[in-house]
This record gives C-alpha cells, structure tokens and sequence, in this order.
C-alpha cells in the first residue's frame, strides 16, 4: 500500500491531507447530528402548543428552557424575544446562530469534493509529462516504461476520484439535514406566532 501511495508522486501528500480532514469533518458532524436527530422530542414539540393554546408563555418557556431539540431552543429564543416585545429579528439571529453550528465544516468538505479530483488530474498530468519528457530526452527507450509511468501518474486520478465521491455522499446528507431543520424551526414557528396572536 506504501509502494502504491508513493508511485502516485509529490501530489499524493496533499491529497492525503484533504483524505484526512474531510474523513475528521465527517466524524466530527456525524456524530453532532446523531445527537441532533436523539434529541429530537416531538412530544414536547406538542406540549409547547399546548401550553401556548391555553395562553401559558411562561410556563412554556420554562418547559423550552432546557431542552436539547435544537428547532425547540431556536423557538425558546424567539418565545423570549416576543415576550420582550422584540421582533421577529432576535428569532432570525437564533436560527443563523444555530445554523452556523450546523453547518461549521461543510465548506470544507465541499472545497475537497471539488480540489480532490483537480488535484488528481495534476498528478496525473505531472506524470505524463515526466514519461514523455524522459522518451523525448532518450532515457526511455522502451514504450512499455512509458506506458507503465503513466499507469503510476493516474494513481493520483484514482486517489482524488476516490476522496471526492467517500465526500461528497455524507456532504449532500448534511446539507439536506440543515435544510430540513430550518424548515422545522419554519414550521413550528408559523404555528407559534397563530398561537400567540
């Protein structure tokens, strides 16, 4: 596996290194959304209805307090903010808050899906020219040489490919897991604000 690494050239260590923080990004988020969707209650998410029905807001932000759902603490945040008197903007300011956390690391990710094959085709590229440029300049003399260089210069293609599509797979469910949870806030939101009006 070494000797395969190192026939693939100088463009394999940072290939290497994008192989090594995208795979941390992906375990770090994995495991931030595991606890997200364990935390998810959709009983209290019913109870707080409730509570606002029956014209109840302190005791529905106290039962909101504590909670670990996260589109239940963005609507705590926006519960407080309405209890102040404050608009609609402190609700907006919790949901990019949250947001953010949500989707710390997925730039990354998407910058290696997109320089992982790019980096790729550099090695490639960068090794068939040194086949060619040893065939022209006459210390090559067999084509088999050239042709099994060339073999080695696409090892860095195969890398790249490979970094991109283990990325791009847990990058896409992600983004779709941030997207569906700003549409629960949305959701819950809108049913909040019919409430207390």
């Amino acid at each position: 596996m070494l000797h395969f690494f190192l026939d693939g050239g100088p463009v394999m260590w940072p290939l290497l290194l994008a192989s090594l923080v995208g795979t941390s990004i992906i375990l770090e988020r994995t495991t931030v959304w595991y606890r997200s969707l364990t935390s998810r209650n959709l009983v209290l998410r019913e109870d707080l209805l409730s509570l606002l029905a029956n014209r109840r807001l302190p005791d529905a932000l106290a039962l909101t307090a504590a909670s670990k759902d996260v589109v239940v603490r963005v609507i705590h945040e926006g519960l407080q903010a309405w209890e102040q008197g404050q608009s609609r903007n402190a609700l907006d300011a919790a949901v990019i808050q949250e947001m953010g956390h949500l989707k710390r690391g997925l730039p990354v990710l998407d910058t290696i899906v997109t320089i992982a094959p790019l980096l790729g085709i550099l090695g490639t590229v960068l090794g068939i020219i040194g086949s060619f440029h040893g065939l022209g300049g006459g210390m090559v003399g067999d084509p088999k040489a050239v042709s099994s260089g060339i073999g080695e210069a696409l090892i860095t293609t195969a890398f790249g490919l490979g970094i991109a599509i283990f990325t791009v797979v847990p990058l896409n469910w992600f983004w779709n897991s941030v997207e569906n949870t700003t549409e629960d806030i949305e959701a819950l939101w809108s049913r909040v604000e019919v409430l207390l009006a």
